[in-house]
């Protein structure tokens, strides 16, 4: 395990080499250097939500990252059942003995307050660390107690290889607020927050914070987990908070406060702003995904739009083809038979996101199995044997284009989400300056960084992704607020 942890001297000598290296690199937009905290942690960070140790293309996206200007990895103790600090612990350890960068030029972010998977064993079989256990589904368990971040710590070191954790976050704790009063809720909160600073001053952290998805949430709001009450029990070792920010989820920059902002109020403490899920918001029900894949299909090809439509109107004829023939024994499509081209018209308007679409479509399948099934075997039970062989062939067609049309369906949403992106994209860029010839991930960063925040979050899990990011580090950020920060009326 590697001693030490970040220090200013070293981080510094780090961007240093990157400016060095890299003369389009603008400092300002580099790193940050943030009053108390002993480090400049980068403008851009690697999340590892979705990473693992066995695949090499995300070893190689973070390794990218480290070597070329960014030096803060965020992961918690439950990414990948730990596979996410595995792979980082792994990553470092291969740059440090290859003497490519040192402990202490990086910045390392790790998470405690799910149990689940292997942690939840772990946690099962060190039976004194299951306290104040909060239940969140079968298989998934919350808890903040001391016992319990006492394990988790000592945990996430090994993975990572280190024995001083730069930054430990206490992950969601708005999870308390939903089984207990304010004043409970606190109290738990400032045994944990102790806890955390026994920790740093033994030096097994460095510093701690809070990561929270309603910290973003006006004050009133019965989730809100309140920053101004947080810091009035505060130990000095809190010194981070980390919270959802992108074009849709503004509560960052809303004056909640007196007239003052989050923001305003973090800055005023001297706490390192970390955002995250720049590129998803949930907003109104829906998820959005701030992104413009690739097209998947090639010039000369039918638009998706028309192949849907041509799939679906196959679809249509079939079924009322079955109608007719299955009249005398009163089929009809319900909800105990759904029409396939009924449900698949019906999903395909709401859905904007290919992950969630792959999840619907695995939803669907034993239900559509349970239609295509109970038409067979009326199909089959028709007297003339003759018309059966023309009948079923019918079937036989109806089953392909329906097996197709689901496989299609996730290009299909891609597509469309692609259109509605770039659409976005050419609004904001239309609205300001600043935002022309940049492409929409680089807008969003633009936007954030542009609100004063420190260091935003982004899944890179290839190395495309993370030099398409880091664009963004030639780019100056302007100190005056830009027209399209607040322009979020194109929704």
């Amino acid at each position: 395990m590697y001693s030490g942890y970040a220090t200013k001297k070293d981080t510094k000598e780090y961007f240093r080499s990157i400016l060095e290296n890299f003369p389009n690199i603008k400092k300002e937009t580099l790193y940050s250097e943030i009053k108390d905290l002993e480090f400049l942690p980068s403008r851009l960070g690697f999340g590892t939500y979705r990473t693992h140790f066995l695949v090499k293309e995300h070893k190689d996206a973070l390794r990218e990252a480290l070597l070329s200007g960014i030096n803060v990895v965020d992961t918690a103790s439950n990414y990948g059942d730990g596979a996410s600090e595995i792979l980082i612990g792994n990553t470092l350890k291969e740059l440090i003995d290859a003497k490519r960068i040192t402990r202490s030029q990086v910045i390392l972010i790790t998470k405690g307050g799910y149990l689940q998977g292997k942690n939840l064993k772990i946690h099962l079989d060190n039976h004194h660390s299951l306290k104040d256990v909060i239940p969140i589904s079968n298989y998934l368990y919350y808890s903040i107690h001391p016992n319990f971040l006492d394990t988790e710590i000592k945990i996430s070191k090994k993975r990572l290889g280190v024995e001083t954790i730069d930054v430990y976050l206490l992950q969601n704790p708005e999870h308390l607020l939903k089984t207990m009063e304010k004043k409970e809720y606190l109290k738990k909160l400032e045994s944990s927050l102790l806890f955390l600073e026994k920790k740093r001053e033994e030096k097994k952290i460095r510093y701690y914070g809070i990561s929270s998805n309603t910290l973003v949430l006006p004050p009133q709001h019965k989730e809100n987990v309140d920053i101004l009450s947080i810091l009035k029990i505060a130990p000095p070792g809190f010194k981070v908070i980390q919270l959802p920010a992108n074009l849709l989820e503004i509560g960052y920059k809303e004056l909640y406060y007196n007239n003052e902002s989050l923001i305003d109020i973090a800055r005023k403490y001297h706490l390192w702003i970390i955002t995250n899920r720049p590129f998803n918001s949930f907003y109104n029900n829906q998820l959005y995904r701030f992104c413009i894949p690739p097209s998947e299909f090639k010039e000369g090809e039918e638009n998706p739009e028309s192949v849907m439509i041509q799939l679906e109107n196959q679809l249509k004829v079939l079924e009322n083809i079955f109608l007719k023939i299955l009249s005398e024994k009163h089929f009809q499509f319900d909800e105990t038979y759904p029409s396939p081209y009924e449900t698949i018209n019906y999903y395909k308007n709401l859905l904007s996101d290919v992950e969630a679409t792959y999840a619907l479509i695995q939803n669907l399948i034993i239900p559509f199995q349970k239609t295509v099934s109970y038409i067979k075997f009326l199909l089959e039970d028709l007297k003339e044997k003759q018309e059966l062989l023309q009948i079923m062939e019918i079937y036989y067609e109806y089953i392909k284009i329906l097996n197709y049309t689901l496989s299609f369906l996730p290009k299909y949403i891609s597509y469309k989400n692609s259109l509605k992106m770039k659409e976005i994209e050419n609004k904001l860029q239309s609205f300001d300056e600043n935002l022309k010839n940049l492409p929409l991930n680089l807008q969003i960063v633009y936007i954030l960084l542009n609100d004063k925040i420190h260091t935003v979050l982004t899944g890179m899990r290839r190395v495309l992704y993370v030099r398409q990011l880091q664009k963004i580090y030639s780019i100056e950020i302007p100190e005056k607020k830009i027209v399209a920060n607040n322009l979020i009326s194109i929704f």
